[in-house]
């Protein structure tokens, strides 16, 4: 795993697939959500010499692995053959696993999977509602330390400020870095297109809306 994130080059996809329009990649939380703070490592690191001495110090060196997406939230054919092509640059041999979305849930639920590339921004409008999702679908996926990530989530419930609540959060991106169970590669901002008479559209940071807000004026 963390071979394959020191092989993605995130800033070449960013400049290449969302010119002017992404953010550097911080930690698994979307900047702007509230509380939301990188691991204290900074951005994620871009390594190709690295990432080849770590995929050749695994357990299975020169590793096949089956990536799967669904063209949907964000994730393209552009995507997945640029990263693709950087694994492949690493020393891993890709097989590509591509269908429909509840096709590929299915087979992540079942286990049935190598490295799944997925959009993220969809999930969650708040810390807490992240930090949760992650306990409950990538934990026990990528093999994290639930009781671990259990107790930050008491931490950042608890807390009785917004200091105590970034340190919380803080130590969640410090366990994804370390751990590199989910790597995140970008977050592309999106472009919404609204029609007249449409109302009360209030985007939020993970491009979702608070639809009880919103009204069609008549």
């Amino acid at each position: 795993r963390k071979a394959l994130s020191l092989a993605i080059d995130r800033t070449a996809i960013s400049e290449a697939l969302w010119p002017g329009l992404s953010t550097p990649t911080q930690g698994l939380l979307m900047p702007g959500t509230a509380d939301a703070v990188p691991a204290d490592n900074g951005t994620w690191d871009f390594d190709p010499e690295a990432a080849k001495a770590a995929l050749a110090a695994s357990p299975t060196p020169g590793a096949k692995i089956r990536l799967s997406a669904a063209y949907i939230r964000g994730v393209d054919e552009v995507l997945v053959q640029a990263v693709q092509s950087q694994l492949q640059d690493a020393g891993f041999e890709v097989e590509l696993n591509i269908s429909d979305f509840n096709t590929i849930l299915g087979q992540v639920l079942k286990n049935e999977f190598g490295v799944w590339l997925i959009g993220n921004t969809t999930f969650g409008t708040t810390v807490a509602e992240m930090l949760n999702f992650y306990a409950s679908a990538f934990g026990p996926l990528g093999g994290w330390n639930l009781e671990e990530i259990g107790s930050q989530l008491a931490e950042y419930r608890t807390a009785t400020d917004k200091a105590g609540r970034e340190a919380a959060v803080r130590k969640f991106e410090n366990l994804a870095r370390e751990t590199y169970a989910a790597s995140p590669i970008g977050h592309p901002a999106t472009v919404f297109g609204v029609a007249d008479g449409v109302m009360g559209f209030d985007t939020l940071v993970t491009t979702a809306y608070r639809l009880d807000r919103v009204w069609l004026d008549r």
